[in-house]
C-alpha cells in the first residue's frame, strides 16, 4: 500500500479502539475495533481480533471479526478469516480459509421489487395450483366413486338339468308253455282203440 502508514510491529500488542486517516500495517496483534479512512494490511505474522471499517482490507495473516470495506477485501493464500465480509469486491485466493457471510452490496430497489413480485406470483400460482388441484381431486374422487360402484354382472343362464338317461327295459322272460288242460275227472281216459259214446247223466235228487 502506497503512502504513509502506521505500523504495528511484530511482538507489539494493542488493545482498544484504533481510528485514523492513514493506512495501518499490522505485524503484531491488534484487539478491539478499527475505523480507518485508509487501508488496513494484516501481514502473514499479524493478528487482528476486531471489527474493521476501512477503504480496503488485505489479509495475509489472521483476522477474527466483521469487516466493512468501501472498495475491496482481499484474502491471499494462507489467510485465515472468521467473520462476515461486506464490500463491493471480495477476492478469495486459493489456499485461504474463510468462515462467515459474504455481502457485495445492496441489491437495489429493482431486485427487491422483483423479489416481491416473484413472491406474489409464486403465492398466486400456489393458490391457483391448490385450487385447480382441489377441483381436479374432487372430480377424480367423484369419477372414482362412480367407477367404484359395483356393476351388475350379467345373469348367467341357469344350467339345464341333465336329461335322465333311459335305462333299457329288462328283456321279458319267455312265457312258459301253457300246460294242456287235464281231462275232466268225470271222463276217464279210454283206451285209444275204443270209441267214445255220449252218455246222459242224471243227477239223483
Amino acid at each position: 500500500m502506497a503512502g504513509a502508514s502506521t505500523v504495528i510491529a511484530e511482538g507489539t500488542e494493542i488493545n482498544g479502539h484504533l481510528e485514523g486517516g492513514e493506512d495501518v500495517d499490522v505485524h503484531g496483534t491488534l484487539r478491539g475495533s478499527v475505523r480507518l479512512e485508509g487501508n488496513l494490511l494484516v501481514t502473514a505474522g499479524g493478528r487482528v481480533e476486531a471489527d474493521v471499517e476501512a477503504h480496503a482490507v488485505v489479509i495475509h495473516g489472521i483476522l477474527a471479526g466483521n469487516v466493512q470495506a468501501r472498495d475491496v477485501v482481499e484474502m491471499t493464500a494462507g489467510a485465515k478469516v472468521l467473520g462476515d465480509l461486506t464490500a463491493p469486491t471480495i477476492i478469495l485466493e486459493e489456499g485461504a480459509a474463510y468462515s462467515g457471510l459474504l455481502d457485495t452490496g445492496n441489491v437495489g430497489d429493482e431486485a427487491s421489487s422483483g423479489r416481491n413480485s416473484s413472491g406474489r406470483s409464486s403465492r398466486d400460482s400456489g393458490r391457483s395450483s391448490r385450487d385447480s388441484g382441489s377441483r381436479d381431486s374432487g372430480r377424480s374422487s367423484r369419477d372414482s366413486g362412480r367407477s367404484s360402484r359395483p356393476t351388475e354382472a350379467p345373469k348367467a343362464a341357469a344350467p339345464k338339468a341333465p336329461e335322465p338317461t333311459k335305462t333299457p327295459e329288462p328283456a321279458k322272460a319267455p312265457e312258459p308253455p301253457k300246460a294242456e288242460a287235464a281231462p275232466a275227472e268225470d271222463e276217464p281216459e279210454l283206451p285209444a282203440a275204443a270209441s267214445k259214446k255220449k252218455v246222459n247223466v242224471k243227477k239223483r235228487s
